[in-house]
């Protein structure tokens, strides 16, 4: 799937067809970062000094795929200590 039109919404799609959307490039050749957050409409990325409150179901589920498609995940010491962060576990 190389290209969505713009009528389909996020929660529309599988999760596979998520995992493509979000794949690496298919010729890396040099180290590739992403960064995953969300926001309020006025720019505040907390709600009650945490980030729950923001996503949607939707936003999770890109949340947690991006997590299981990454080689490294890193957090904030704020965001470790307000969300009281424990070590990442595979699977």
């Amino acid at each position: 799937m190389q290209r969505i039109h713009n009528a389909i919404q996020l929660t529309e799609l599988s999760r596979d067809d998520l995992a493509k959307l979000y794949a690496y490039p298919l010729e890396l050749d040099a180290p590739w970062v992403r960064a995953n957050f969300v926001a309020s409409i006025d720019g505040a990325a907390t709600s009650d000094d945490a980030t729950a409150g923001l996503g949607t179901a939707a936003d999770k589920t890109v949340f947690m795929l991006l997590r299981e498609l990454a080689d490294v995940v890193l957090v904030g010491a704020g965001t470790v200590r307000a969300e009281n962060y424990g070590g990442a576990r595979t699977s």
